[in-house]
Formats: structure tokens, sequence, C-alpha cells
């Protein structure tokens, strides 16, 4: 299967991807930057994920979304956080609905800063 992993240069994306990889999957890692390692057998491109069609473009052929693509300090560019984190999910939905995926997890916190109010 063909993975689209968006977030795929972050910790946990990277982890996902070479997890991925060693069972038999072909990898697509999608990130702002490259990593600094890339890994052997995952195919690194490096995309804006506030440009729709950056994405459209990655997930050509691809059978499954994987989106951990996130801003991990959520203090530090709040306007940044609320579009990438919280519209991104809206975003992905586009992205599976005109790229025709199978498969789709999301994974992400519940409210864009990232923390919870509790009542």
């Amino acid at each position: 299967m063909r993975v689209l992993v968006t977030g795929g240069a972050g910790r946990l994306g990277s982890w996902v991807g070479r997890e991925l990889r060693d069972h038999g999957d072909e990898v697509v890692s999608v990130d702002r930057q490259l990593p600094s390692v890339r890994e052997p057998g995952i195919h690194h491109r490096q995309v804006e994920m506030a440009d729709l069609g950056q994405i459209i473009g990655a997930a050509t052929g691809c059978d499954a979304l994987i989106h951990l693509a996130a801003i991990p300090a959520p203090y530090s560019h709040p306007d940044e956080v609320v579009f990438l984190n919280r519209l991104g999910r809206f975003r992905d939905r586009t992205v599976t609905r005109r790229a025709l995926f199978i498969d789709v997890v999301l994974i992400g916190r519940p409210v864009p800063i990232g923390i919870v109010l509790a009542a």
C-alpha cells in the first residue's frame, strides 16, 4: 500500500514512516522541511501544508493518508496553529475526497492550541 504521511519529518511522523516501510508499505513523507537525515526507502517531499494543491499533488497515487502534521509548540505561532492544527482536518477531508483514499487516519489534539480546558 502507498501511504501519505503528513508531518513525516517530525518525531512521530518519522517513526510512523519507518514502521510502515519496515512492514512493506511504500511511504510518501511530506513536511514543511525535509528531514536532516533521509530514511532510505521513504519518498520525502517538501510541501507547504497550507497549500492544498501541493498536498493533492503529493497524494497522487496514494492509497491511504495518515495526518500527523501540526505545530508542536502551540504558543509560538498562534495564527499558524489555528490554521494548520484545526483547519488541517477540513483540508485533509478535501484531499481525501479528491484523491479518493480508502483509508484515513487523523491524529491530533481535540483543540487547536494543544490544551484541553476542563469545565
